[in-house]
């Protein structure tokens, strides 16, 4: 891409372009996937140096050097000055979006949570990791929304997510932090949790320090460090023990597998690849026990096929895997 249809969309993003040239340009991002990805970039690194303001040039420059140290190992990206300023709230594996927009009741009139808030979207394939305000640390998975305010006000710290997340919570127990999801509400003081609420999962909290408590209408669930919640097919809320890290190893780049149907090991992987697989419905109950680290999907398949007889056929272009049963 050459720096003048750069120097455009950074002129979309900031508002200093408009009329045809706007819609013309409008037009070409949405029909070509590698300008929407640069797009996406520039308008998540520009909105969030709106948010720089407040921090001191050493901050600033440290961020920054961190920001270029991580990303030199993944790809060779040129960076802008707004890059520089972006890196000091949001440090992305890969870039995901951002926008703002405004939260109200369900009347549409404002409340104390109607205020602005900022919205990530992190693709599949991808993942993310920022520090709120308050100085919570959070790392997003792939296929994950997650909504935060530029700062904190009222009684509550209230965030929203959709997908999944581990939070490492600053204490504060005049102001708790609450994260809400369309599956329930989960209440902390200061501590280390990871939190599954996909649409095509069953929803799962993970307790590692300190202590939560999940709530959903008039149910009021307390977890102890240790503890697992997790929503079954048949709504019931079930409390056990995991012994393993394997449900947020996923944020240190480790795809953990731990006596898992085969269809939901599919749903992961379907987002950490960012591919469509079809899966051989007779597949389906087969349990998986294993690591990902760096492996092509090719190499799991492998993986797969010494476990249960496999056949697969893997089309590049198209970003698509089917899985069928070996015939003997």
């Amino acid at each position: 891409m050459n720096n003048q249809l750069e120097n455009k969309i950074i002129n979309l993003v900031s508002g200093n372009i408009e009329g045809k040239e706007r819609d013309e340009l409008i037009k070409q991002i949405k029909s070509d996937p590698l300008l929407l990805k640069k797009y996406q970039e520039i308008k998540n690194a520009w909105a969030l140096s709106t948010y720089s303001n407040r921090m001191s040039q050493e901050s600033i420059d440290s961020s920054y050097s961190h920001f270029v140290k991580n990303i030199s190992s993944r790809k060779r990206i040129q960076l802008y000055t707004y890059v520089k300023y972006a890196a000091i709230m949001i440090l992305f594996f890969s870039i995901g979006i951002i926008s703002n927009k405004y939260i109200f009741n369900n009347e549409g009139k404002s409340s104390n949570f109607s205020f602005l808030m900022n919205e990530i979207s992190v693709p599949n394939g991808d993942k993310a990791e920022l520090t709120l305000v308050d100085g919570t640390k959070v790392w997003l998975n792939s296929g994950t929304e997650f909504s935060f305010p530029s700062e904190f006000k009222g009684k509550l710290r209230k965030v929203i997510i959709s997908g999944e997340a581990f939070f490492e919570v600053t204490k504060n127990k005049k102001k708790p932090f609450v994260v809400n999801t369309d599956f329930g509400d989960i209440k902390v003081l200061g501590t280390s949790f990871n939190v599954r609420a996909y649409e095509n999962m069953n929803f799962q909290a993970n307790l590692v320090e300190g202590s939560i408590q999940f709530s959903k209408d008039s149910i009021g669930k307390l977890l102890k460090p240790g503890e697992q919640l997790m929503i079954n097919d048949n709504k019931e809320i079930i409390i056990s023990k995991f012994t393993n890290p394997s449900s947020y190893t996923w944020k240190d780049g480790v795809i953990t597998f731990q006596n898992e149907m085969l269809e939901n090991v599919i749903k992961k992987l379907e987002r950490h690849y960012d591919i469509t697989i079809q899966l051989d419905s007779k597949l389906s109950s087969i349990r998986f026990t294993g690591k990902i680290y760096n492996e092509s999907i090719e190499e799991v398949m492998i993986l797969i096929n010494k476990i249960e007889p496999i056949n697969y056929k893997y089309t590049k272009d198209l970003n698509d895997l089917v899985i069928s049963r070996k015939s003997n």
